[in-house]
């Protein structure tokens, strides 16, 4: 029994010796004395390092452009060839184009007009939207408006009863209405075939309908022409306007060719809605008491015009003829041309001439 502290303490110092061994085997981390081994602070000075260093926000930025080691980033030389070059390599006006292509938006030439039109005219795409969906519809309310109105029929404006009453009474013009009415409520025993007859009948009006107003079309379309052959005839045929009506030797201002052609699309020329200028200036009284005063007044005012002229003339001629050696800013009137009534002037300019020069 007295060996057995010994036995246990020789089992303690193993166990000491072997615990003291992987501990300096596997940590090395302390020392002897407690001390903390250089591994360990250089991993602490490390995490500390890691800590303290900011991100580079340029490399950051073209990672998330897709552009992982910057050392080898695709770059289109001057001369179009593409080379992988660092990042860092380049200039820096190099980089900044690289920078504004990466920050340019992948949009299309057409997406990138609609987004310029957008600011332009200050509003969202909801807001465009919106508009073109409004301009839509006013178009094609437009579109239906230009249409050819759909037809109306007097016939329609009959029930089915009226119209058969109507349609007996015009063929059996000797019954009498209480015989007409008698066939009415025979038909309409079977309803069916009533309204079978009714639309029959009532077809059978509007067809007679379409023909009446076609034949008003042709009877206007044929009054239209005979309207408009007469006035080309008669706008041929006027050549001139007399200046003194009253005097028959009196000189004449001579219609030309253009002025006819504009009087012709003035009485005839029609508008989309299908009126003349003629038709229109017929609706405005201020243009219609024109044209009425001068068709009442308008020869004598241009005659009396024309004496006035006459007599300032002849007074003229009078003073050349009694001051014939007056100096040559004198108004001379040719009196060969004066007197000769054989050439008559064609217009306004040719009487200029004959007179004033």
């Amino acid at each position: 029994m007295a060996e057995l502290p010994n036995l246990f303490d020789s089992l303690l110092e193993d166990n000491k010796t072997t615990t003291t061994e992987q501990v300096e085997v596997e940590g090395s981390s302390t020392t002897e004395t407690g001390e903390i081994s250089q591994p360990e602070l250089e991993n602490q000075s490390n995490s500390d390092s890691n800590e303290e260093v900011d991100i580079n926000p340029i490399e950051e930025f073209l990672k998330e452009k897709g552009i992982e080691d910057v050392s080898k980033i695709k770059y289109e030389t001057e001369d179009g060839e593409i080379q992988e070059v660092d990042f860092n390599s380049l200039s820096g006006k190099e980089q900044l184009t690289i920078l504004k292509e990466l920050s340019t938006p992948d949009l299309s030439e057409s997406e990138i007009n609609t987004v310029q039109w957008l600011r332009n005219n200050g509003v969202t795409l909801e807001q465009a939207i919106d508009y073109f969906k409004q301009t839509a519809v006013e178009e094609y309310k437009a579109s239906l408006n230009n249409k050819a109105p759909e037809q109306h029929y007097d016939v329609d404006s009959y029930s089915d009863d009226e119209l058969y009453f109507a349609d007996l009474k015009a063929r059996y013009t000797s019954m009498s209405d209480e015989e007409l009415k008698y066939e009415l409520d025979k038909a309409k025993e079977n309803e069916d075939l009533f309204k079978k007859k009714v639309e029959i009948i009532r077809n059978d009006y509007k067809e007679k309908e379409k023909e009446a107003a076609l034949e008003a079309q042709r009877r206007e379309e044929e009054e239209y022409n005979q309207l408009r052959s007469a006035l080309t005839e008669s706008v041929s045929n006027f050549k001139e306007i007399s200046f003194d009506y009253k005097d028959p030797e009196s000189d004449v201002l001579v219609i030309e060719d253009d002025e006819k052609s504009k009087i012709l699309s003035y009485l005839l020329e029609q508008d989309t809605n299908g009126y003349s200028q003629f038709f229109k200036d017929l609706n405005d009284p201020k243009v219609l008491v024109e044209l009425a005063w001068y068709r009442l007044f308008g020869q004598d005012a241009i005659s009396n015009i024309s004496e006035y002229w006459k007599d300032i003339l002849k007074q003229e001629r009078r003073t050349a003829k009694s001051n014939k050696n007056s100096s040559a800013s004198q108004t001379v009137v040719d009196k060969t041309n004066a007197n000769d009534k054989s050439e008559k002037p064609k217009t306004l300019s040719d009487l200029y001439d004959k007179y004033y020069r």
